[in-house]
């Protein structure tokens, strides 16, 4: 059996300056925070940058005397190059980003070359490798987790609806190589263009033939739209439940009719609200979706700054297989860059928040997520 996680979800924070915020400390570990702070993307960049220093917040003095560095990167290949060498420069032991998978490719080298770490927040598994780390919520093992417990449940016969859109493809890979694994069969896969043309015919056609899961990797806009074509389409008797990703947690998900009693897989919701909550009342504003993956990065260096040898921010430190928990429920980095998380299955309910159908796991098994 697994030890428990090294990182706690970090209490309610003391309303206190903290002395580590924007780099003022000295005489600890240098960690470089590189988010777009200017430029078009700057109002997400500095929301993400508040849920990083709400993390310091909670640490309090029990960092580890970590100094965290924001540096700008405008948001493009360019910017993040350079920011991630200057932190190089400035002795940065850890980079926490940048945001963008562009941005990731191109500081990856240099951070490569001086053997210093990169825990990124893109979803984009395309980017990961030795010492280039994705914290963001890709679809690979949601999918995975959604189509088990579909299994689990008796399910036999798979079909794929997905966008013809990076998430779309890597969702459907994510349900091709997952159906085998549990003895399913994948009896359809359609794509349709995600600006909408031929979502009708697609859907159509995909209802042909009788399902009893239907994984759709897309975003609430589209799926509440989808969901009922092929719904309307069905066979006679056949009636397919959809499977999705944590996407679907969105109050639009809950008035469509066709899609009460799917199933989605996602993070545990209780700490994530509560840390919607606390940034709310500290801002003024809702955070961001994305907002928990600096704070969470946040919250795993500073458990690694603070270890009793030293700040440890190795690869071997970062990929510890107990993980860590934080506000996205429990994770763990693996050494091909990719993350394994504790996922909860979620079903939709006619208008009411989703309910719980299996909790996340409290640890990891041999398998992952």
């Amino acid at each position: 059996m697994q030890p428990p996680p090294v990182v706690e979800a970090p209490p309610p924070p003391a309303p206190a300056p903290n002395p580590m915020l924007g780099g003022i400390s000295r005489g600890g570990a240098q960690v470089a925070l590189l988010l777009p702070l200017r430029g078009q993307h700057a109002a997400l960049g500095n929301a993400m940058l508040e849920a990083a220093q709400m993390a310091l917040l909670d640490a309090g003095q029990n960092n580890g005397g970590m100094t965290l560095v924001p540096r700008d990167t405008n948001g493009t290949a360019e910017g993040a190059e350079a920011a991630v060498r200057k932190a190089l420069d400035d002795g940065a032991a850890l980079i926490l980003g940048p945001l963008f998978s562009h941005e990731v490719r191109a500081a990856a080298g240099p951070a490569r070359e001086r053997g210093v770490a990169v825990i990124a927040f893109t979803n984009d598994a395309d980017v990961a490798a030795d010492g280039v780390f994705v914290m963001g919520l890709h679809p690979r093992p949601q999918i995975r987790r959604v189509v088990e417990e579909a299994a689990a449940a008796g399910g036999k016969r798979f079909s794929i609806l997905a966008p013809a859109s990076p998430y779309g493809q890597r969702g459907a890979q994510a349900a091709e190589e997952a159906v085998p694994r549990v003895g399913g069969t994948i009896v359809s896969v359609e794509f349709y263009d995600p600006g909408g043309a031929d979502s009708q015919e697609t859907a159509r056609r995909l209802a042909r033939q009788p399902a009893d899961f239907v994984v759709l990797p897309e975003a609430p806009a589209r799926a509440v739209t989808l969901a009922p074509l092929y719904s309307y389409y069905e066979t006679r008797g056949n009636r397919a439940k959809f499977l999705g990703t944590q996407l679907w947690d969105d109050p639009s998900m809950w008035r469509e009719p066709a899609l009460y009693g799917s199933w989605f897989a996602a993070p545990p919701a209780e700490a994530r609200i509560a840390f919607t909550e606390r940034f709310t009342a500290l801002q003024g504003r809702q955070p961001p979706r994305i907002a928990t993956l600096p704070y969470d990065a946040t919250a795993l260096a500073v458990a690694l700054a603070r270890q009793p040898g030293g700040a440890d921010f190795s690869v071997d430190a970062i990929t510890r297989p107990n993980g860590f928990a934080g506000v996205e429920g429990l994770f763990r980095f693996r050494r091909d860059g990719l993350s394994d998380r504790a996922l909860a299955i979620m079903e939709i309910r006619r208008g009411q928040p989703p309910a719980v159908v299996r909790p996340a796991p409290t640890a990891f098994d041999d398998r992952g997520s």
